[in-house]
């Protein structure tokens, strides 16, 4: 998949300030969304084509509330990430090694959902390594995957051109489980599971 990172799109300059001044990682941005990006509202971005959309940024209202949004569609694919971003209420350093409960940070949380939705773009596009022809590919033709993965829970469902479920999930580890028996590219073994 051709993406902007790949490309070097220009994104608008109040996001692209805004990811670089906050040390963010950039999500799979498909091309054709990444040079259409506008501001919808105050730090949030949005783009539209046919058969795709995008948005990409800071959602709620007050500091303690703001939650990162990344939302991609596209032909097989619904992948919904949101977590919380910069609450500065939360009482939690800003590092993770600084935290008492070894939890990730947001950037950390950020960098694993990006890599996640990487994945899932690589599985339902068909990318497979290789040296694994030998596994099943688990995304049959018009297949759509749903992912939903935010600070609580990693949930997913797989459907059929009919809408009938082929596979589905409540967790992070059924969820590599299906990428992993599928032979795709870059499935990385040390994955936390939700």
């Amino acid at each position: 998949m051709a993406d902007a990172l790949t490309m070097n799109i220009a994104l608008p300059g109040e996001l692209l300030n805004w990811i670089e001044e906050g040390g963010l990682p950039l999500p799979p941005l498909p091309l054709d969304l990444a040079e259409n990006l506008e501001e919808v509202d105050d730090f949030l971005y949005a783009a539209e084509t046919r058969e795709k959309s995008l948005l990409l940024g800071l959602a709620g209202h007050g500091l303690q509330s703001r939650r990162f949004r990344y939302q991609l569609r596209t032909p097989g694919l619904a992948f919904d990430l949101d977590l919380p971003y910069a609450q500065v209420l939360s009482g939690l350093p800003d590092r993770a090694e600084d935290r008492a409960d070894g939890q990730p940070d947001d950037q950390e949380e950020l960098k694993a959902g990006f890599a996640l939705a990487r994945l899932c773009l690589a599985f339902v596009e068909g990318e497979r390594e290789p040296a694994r022809p030998d596994l099943k590919n688990n995304a049959p033709k018009n297949s759509t995957l749903e992912v939903s993965y935010n600070d609580m829970f990693c949930s997913f469902r797989q459907l059929n051109e009919d809408g009938e479920v082929l596979h589905q999930g409540g967790d992070m580890g059924e969820l590599l489980s299906l990428l992993e028996t599928s032979g795709l590219a870059g499935t990385p073994a040390g994955w936390r599971r939700v």
